[in-house]
């Protein structure tokens, strides 16, 4: 009976659509792409200031360094 159950609290249903995966895969990688391209490009960013605070020697082996960390 509605009149007794009045002072019950009913939460709506919960309804779930859902997502379809190719369009979820598909913009996870678009922002996975994204985000290689900004690393990439800062770091070249970088590199072009250390070529200007570097001399070339320096740089070279600094970039051996790190070539030569793991990874």
């Amino acid at each position: 009976l509605p009149a007794l159950e009045r002072d019950r609290h009913h939460e709506p249903p919960l309804v779930t659509v859902p997502l379809p995966l190719p369009a979820v895969v598909g913009a996870a990688v678009a922002v996975a792409r994204l985000s290689l391209v900004v690393v990439e490009l800062w770091l070249d960013a970088e590199l072009l200031e250390l070529s200007v605070l570097l001399g070339e020697v320096e740089l070279s082996a600094l970039l051996d360094a790190l070539e030569a960390l793991p990874a």
